[in-house]
């Protein structure tokens, strides 16, 4: 809804939800999707993407400012950026994703190894999320390379962490939640048990 409010004039409302959202998401425009404008993404030139305008062409901004790249929400040709980034929107939309197939399946799948949660999901993520850091601030070694990750492997990467962490997480939840379902179920049935014992 924030690009929707901002594009149609009404900045204090989408002012308001991005300020909600940005305690959840760094909202960096580079790293963020755009609706309503040129392009979908304005990637960084660090990120070696042809036939896009890079962030630092279309906002003006060559020393990368990250404060006024997290405030950028962008105009009308430009178009509005979503209020969370481009990795953020996929591990959220494929979590819920997965808690919907879960439901579907009438909560009868197993949760998958956490050694698979760890390769599949974690490591991804991480090494595409960390490896970017010295492209993006000061006092890195030289010998590290200066990278920066592309919205594809932002959303790949967000995806298989949101997707994969669901089919760990809800099975053991549901477990978990069953067991208990059980041990209320064991206690009342003994306070009935001895209720009626003093009864007597």
């Amino acid at each position: 809804m924030a690009p929707i409010l901002a594009s149609s004039g009404n900045s204090k409302a989408a002012n308001r939800l991005y300020s909600i959202y940005s305690v959840f998401c760094h909202q960096l425009a580079f790293r963020s999707f755009f609706i309503f404008g040129d392009q979908a993404v304005y990637p960084r030139e660090l990120a070696h993407i042809e036939d896009l305008y890079t962030y630092e062409q279309q906002f003006n901004d060559p020393s990368l400012d990250v404060i006024k790249a997290s405030r950028t929400i962008g105009n009308t040709e430009s178009g509005y950026k979503i209020a969370l980034c481009e990795r953020d929107l996929a591990i959220y939309s494929s979590l819920g994703l997965s808690a919907l197939v879960f439901q579907l399946l009438k909560r009868k799948t197993k949760a998958i190894p956490w050694y698979w949660w760890f390769i599949i999901a974690l490591i991804p993520i991480a090494i595409d999320g960390f490896s970017q850091l010295p492209g993006i601030s000061d006092g890195w070694p030289a010998w590290l390379p200066r990278r920066e990750s592309t919205p594809f492997l932002r959303v790949l990467t967000g995806t298989l962490f949101g997707g994969v962490t669901g089919l760990y997480m809800f099975p053991l939840m549901e477990d978990s939640l069953k067991e208990t379902r059980y041990t209320l179920l064991r206690q009342r049935e003994i306070l009935k048990a001895t209720s009626k014992q003093y009864e007597k």
